[in-house]
Order: C-alpha cells, then structure tokens, then sequence
C-alpha cells in the first residue's frame, strides 16, 4: 500500500498557506492519486476528475500552477519535483513489494519445513555430570568423585516449629 506524504515543513510554508481551501483538497488529492496510481506525480487530463470529482476545478489548479506545485503538459499534469517533495517513486515502490513477497515466501517456507525435536536436554544433564570438580580441584560437599550424594556426611540444620519460641 503506498501513502503519500505531506511533510511537516509544509505546515509553515507560505506558498501553502496562501492556498484556497479547493486549491489544497485538489493537491492532497493530486499526492494521493498519483500515489496510489504509481504515476511519480503525473496526472493524465482524463484523470482530473478523479482529483477533484466536485466540480471544476480550473480554478484551484491556476493556483496551484501559479506557485510551481503543479506544472501543465502534454497530456495533462505534473507533480514537479516527485521525490524532492518527500513521495515515493514507483520504483521504489516495486521494489519494496518484490521484498515483502520474498520475506513472506521465506516465512511461509520456515513454516513448513520440518521441525527437528530438541535433544540437549538429556545429553547436556549427562554431559554436564562432573562439571566443575576438576575445575576447582575439590568435590562438592554431600557428593563423591562420582556426583553420587554422600549421606553419612550430609549434616541438616535444626528444625523449629514455628510459634514454640525457639
């Protein structure tokens, strides 16, 4: 989906603030046209009343071409500087479609493709067994070379039951 753009500068530039109400509903209107038509700001004559479907719209395209925000041709209308007034090129735009649909087929083919069971669980517990005493040169308290636990040498701390003030 392409969205034209209206700059924030554009809030505080004078040119644009002189504009009539028709005369900017028929620049946004123009931005979204050509966005959407994939145009880089060209505008056939025939198309004008999609631009502007109110009514005639000499008027507000005077103004616009007044100021250089809209320049007559051949066949119709120009947008002038396209990519300068912050839009997309057509281009640009296939090009970042052709990207989306790569990055989709990629996805979709990750989704299908098998997924292997996770296996370390066990072999890293068996693996992991002894790691450490020969790292530190002692065994673990409770524990011979083995890991097997010790009870004769586990001692435990003296249980109180809570409330007997102990």
């Amino acid at each position: 989906m392409t969205d034209p753009r209206l700059p924030d500068p554009w809030l505080l530039k004078p040119d644009l603030d002189k504009l009539s109400d028709g005369a900017w509903r028929v620049l946004t209107r123009a931005f979204m046209f050509c966005n959407q038509q994939g145009t880089d700001g060209h505008i056939d004559a025939l198309y004008m009343k999609y631009v502007y479907p109110f009514g005639p719209s000499e008027t507000f395209v005077a103004e616009l071409e007044q100021i250089n925000w809209l320049v007559k041709t051949e066949g119709g209308y120009l947008i002038p500087d396209w990519e300068a007034k912050g839009q997309t090129s057509a281009a640009q735009m296939e090009l970042n479609r052709e990207n989306s649909r790569l990055r989709a087929r990629k996805s979709r083919e990750k989704a299908k493709a098998p997924q292997r069971p996770v296996v370390t669980g066990d072999v890293t517990r068996d693996a992991m067994r002894d790691v450490g005493q020969e790292r530190k040169g002692q065994e673990r308290t409770g524990q011979d070379r083995t890991g097997q636990v010790n009870y004769d040498s586990l001692s435990w701390p003296e249980i109180k039951k809570p409330g007997s003030g102990f």
